[in-house]
């Protein structure tokens, strides 16, 4: 019928432009939209990171210097309390020491009162014999 009716007998197929390409088409957008999407997904994570890193790193020296501030506090306490310590040993020490002067000075006024008392009686019981011995020999 074909022949009869004045077409061709070779019959042309007609494809789409590209060819058999075409149902392949969809498949490389599909592979190249993944791609993308894992670039950028990538690109997400590694800022994620960064940003995690960063933060890490700020808390970490804010940590630090927390945990710097709380030794220092600490270490001040400690040299403030061993300052007291020394203080008070000191202190006492001094009173001590006073004390022992003290005592000391007092001995050594009771002493010198002792041979003041002494040298006083002496010198009355001296100064009594002579005037004895002027009033018997006729001095006074």
């Amino acid at each position: 019928m074909l022949a009869c009716s004045g077409w061709p007998t070779t019959v042309a197929v007609i494809r789409p432009r590209g060819g058999a390409h075409m149902i392949d088409e969809p498949k490389k957008n599909l592979a190249l939209e993944a791609l993308q999407k894992i670039k950028e997904a990538e690109i997400e994570a590694r800022k994620i990171v960064q940003d995690a890193r960063e933060k890490t790193s700020i808390k970490i020296i804010q940590d630090a210097y927390k945990d710097a501030d709380q030794i220092k506090e600490r270490v001040l306490n400690e040299a403030r309390k061993q300052a007291q310590e020394k203080k008070r040993s000191i202190i006492q020490e001094a009173e001590n020491e006073a004390k022992r002067t003290i005592e000391e000075s007092q001995a050594e006024i009771d002493h010198l009162r002792e041979r003041s008392t002494d040298a006083r009686t002496e010198t009355i019981a001296r100064v009594a014999a002579n005037i004895r011995n002027a009033i018997k020999g006729g001095h006074l």
